[in-house]
């Protein structure tokens, strides 16, 4: 059976093929040559190193004839090869050759290109005259066979239509002749997008089940064929790349890493048949379930297990509570450490190397924290985890996790909010998404102490990742100790941090420094507390010596004094927690209600009506974008009696100053705010309230200096705004 010449051509591209062959020791001989033995390195190659997938498809059996099962007529395997990120489509032709002892030997020839539809193309530049194996044509490596390849659609026979009933592998009848373009035309028929794999002309498969179809020689091989995949169907369907693991798996067990192990595990996660289920047999095989529950500490099963939590995410809180013995921990976490430092140097350090397995370290972390919420016994072993300098896991947490779990946080304010599209980096993981549900009553009941989170705020710290644990000290205990305030904030007592208002906690040292060393006036003369209690008790020591230099009255006056500088001190820290307070309020709810006003306003249709009405003088500012157009009639509408601005709308200029402690009577001539950055810095902020609250006095509204969502500050702006850009009466009406 020939292809039809009629088919149409479907566009012509250039085209690589590069070949290797099986490495033997060439011995010639009178009538040619013969195998002096196999060398275990391919020999006329055109590319080095092979492809890794190829190479595992080649010792995983996907090629192989059942041994002496080769004849004079070459047999061809085509095969498409999916790992380690590549797709490659490879053709075998494997014929029978001898050793030099008479014993037959099979030699296989493969071929391989990247294009799509790449086994078709090489069938066709091949053509009628198959290359068969030949140590006599040395190739050069970096000179593939270059060519152009045409596709043709090969129209399918009726009579191998009728083979499609369903059942895999496909065994055509000896009877039938076929070509090997029809062989893969029917493969392709089977699996129109998926990784085919065809035989051609062979006598027998040692695993026909790795097959899809198969073309047998004659009618002897098709009983053989016959009788062999009505065997393999009694056993489950075999999986690519199956063997390379185990082989992986059980080396790294004992100690002996490698590269090409590390790479086998890499592209097995990345096979989506392989799954949780999978790997749980696999390695409960090799002893992982036994080591779990009947507590043996081998070093192969700190490997074993260590392995488990890498390409198990789910298992990383079990395996920690299998170490965290206390007595051992330290111990059995060395253990561990070993072989993650082991494999990160085979690596050099490198872990972009391995997405996979660096998506299964994120994940894994990511369902440790809402773990450690919930099982916070878990907390040394979680530290050690984190607080490696040379693990796995704290070398990917370092590299990008806590980046993105910081990023995380920072949006869910406004997430809370109703702000839509905002640019999560870690919800990909489900259990950090679910966590972050979870967390939403941490903004919106932010006075709150919620003590569960207090591991967080451990395992973060000893993480060192600041920002992290300053979130979880303040959302668990209210404030934050010293030291790690000043990591994440410049200011004395208080600041914003991932939309949540973080306050310092006072220590002993606080309380001497406010006592003893804070400046006070006595007499005029200006000193230090300390000084000044040194003073009045040499004074009344030598009242009481010489005389009554200080009568009790003083002594009550001073300590009336005294008193009431320490309640002007509390006075003045509840009015900066108020200003906080009002300061978070104005982050919650004015950033969503300005938004909301301004699609209320839809300035786009108001603003073509405004500049048809002053098509000459129309100022410069109606051919900014909507949202600058708002900041500026905002600015207008809160301006004060003599005319000037309380809103700068000119998001460049981010060092003018901004006056602080604008009482509400007070105008705000002279004052304004950056409104890109009233919702980060409190100064601006501080401004824009004292602003409202002078706009809301003008129109007899409670002032409180906050904006709500269709609230009445919020009506009466949106009127005003209107107002300005509506048309107004012409003098003398």
């Amino acid at each position: 059976m020939t292809v039809n010449s009629n088919s149409p051509n479907l566009g012509s591209f250039p085209l690589e093929i590069h070949e290797f062959s099986t490495g033997i020791e060439v011995k010639r001989t009178a009538s040619g040559w013969e195998s002096g033995g196999f060398t275990g390195v391919f020999m006329n190659q055109t590319l080095n190193p092979i492809p890794q997938a190829v190479s595992d498809a080649i010792a995983n059996g996907g090629f192989k004839l059942a041994e002496g099962a080769s004849s004079d007529n070459p047999a061809l395997v085509g095969r498409t090869v999916t790992g380690y990120g590549e797709q490659w489509s490879v053709v075998a032709v494997v014929t029978r050759g001898k050793d030099d002892r008479g014993r037959p030997v099979s030699l296989y020839r493969y071929f391989l290109t990247r294009a799509s539809q790449g086994i078709e193309a090489i069938l066709r530049w091949m053509g009628p005259q198959i290359r068969v194996f030949d140590p006599f044509d040395p190739q050069t490596l970096g000179q593939p066979h270059r060519t152009q390849f045409s596709h043709q659609e090969i129209p399918l026979p009726e009579q191998f239509r009728t083979l499609l009933t369903g059942d895999i592998p496909i065994l055509i009848p000896a009877t039938v002749p076929c070509t090997p373009l029809i062989v893969n035309r029917l493969t392709q028929e089977l699996q129109p997008s998926g990784e085919t794999a065809w035989a051609y002309n062979v006598a027998a498969l040692e695993r026909p089940e790795y097959f899809q179809v198969i073309c047998p020689i004659d009618g002897k091989a098709e009983g053989i064929l016959r009788q062999a995949i009505v065997r393999s169907s009694a056993s489950p369907p075999p999986i690519p790349g199956d063997s390379n693991v185990q082989t992986a798996i059980k080396a790294c067990m004992n100690g002996r890493v490698k590269i090409n192990h590390i790479q086998a595990i890499e592209n097995a996660l990345d096979n989506p048949n392989l799954d949780e289920k999978y790997w749980t047999k696999l390695l409960d095989k090799q002893g992982a379930s036994q080591a779990i529950s009947g507590g043996l500490y081998a070093d192969r099963n700190f490997r074993l297990l260590t392995l488990k939590a890498i390409v198990i995410p789910s298992f990383l809180p079990n395996f920690l509570d299998w170490i965290n013995q206390p007595k051992q921990l330290n111990n059995y976490y060395l253990a561990t450490l070993k072989f993650q430092t082991e494999i990160l140097n085979k690596l050099g350090n490198n872990l972009e190397k391995i997405p996979k397995i660096s998506q299964n370290l994120e994940r894994g972390i990511c369902g440790l924290i809402p773990h450690l919420v919930k099982h916070p016994q878990l907390l040394d072993a979680a530290s050690l985890l984190l607080g490696s300098s040379t693990g796995l896991w704290s070398s990917q947490y370092r590299k990008s996790l806590y980046l993105k779990l910081e990023n995380d946080l920072d949006l869910m304010r406004r997430h809370i909010y109703g702000h839509k599209g905002l640019s999560f980096q870690a919800n990909q993981y489900p259990e950090w998404n679910n966590f972050l549900g979870e967390l939403t009553s941490v903004w919106k009941l932010s006075g709150v102490k919620q003590k569960e989170y207090l591991p967080l705020a451990n395992l973060f710290e000893e993480a060192k990742t600041p920002k992290l644990a300053a979130f979880f000290y303040q959302v668990s205990k209210g404030e934050i100790h010293k030291s790690l305030f000043f990591k994440v904030s410049h200011r004395e007592w208080q600041d914003q941090l991932f939309g949540l208002r973080i306050k310092r906690q006072m220590d002993l040292e606080d309380v001497i420094d406010i006592v003893f060393f804070a400046n006070v006036d006595l007499g005029g003369i200006d000193m230090n507390r300390l000084t000044a209690i040194l003073l009045f008790a040499v004074v009344f020591v030598i009242g009481g010596v010489g005389g009554s230099m200080i009568s009790g009255n003083s002594t009550t006056k001073v300590v009336q004094e005294r008193t009431q500088e320490i309640q002007g001190e509390l006075t003045e820290k509840e009015q900066e927690i108020e200003s906080w307070q009002l300061f978070e309020k104005h982050i919650l709810r004015t950033q969503p209600a300005l938004d909301q006003l301004r699609q209320n306003l839809n300035l786009n249709q108001e603003l073509d009506d405004f500049i048809r009405r002053n098509p000459v003088d129309s100022p410069n500012y109606v051919a900014s974008n909507e949202k600058d157009v708002f900041i500026h009639f905002l600015k207008e509408v809160l301006t004060d009696t003599n005319g000037e601005s309380a809103v700068d709308d000119n998001p460049s200029e981010d060092d003018n100053p901004s006056e602080d402690n604008i009482e509400p009577e007070q105008t705000v001539e002279s004052s304004y705010i950056q409104y890109y950055s009233m919702f980060q810095d409190k100064e601006h902020g501080d401004t824009f309230i004292q602003a409202v609250k002078a706009y809301q006095n003008r129109n007899g509204l409670p002032q409180d200096g906050i904006i709500d969502r269709g609230g009445k500050t919020s009506q009466e702006l949106e009127k005003d705004i209107r107002e300005k850009l509506s048309p107004s009466e012409p003098p003398g009406e």
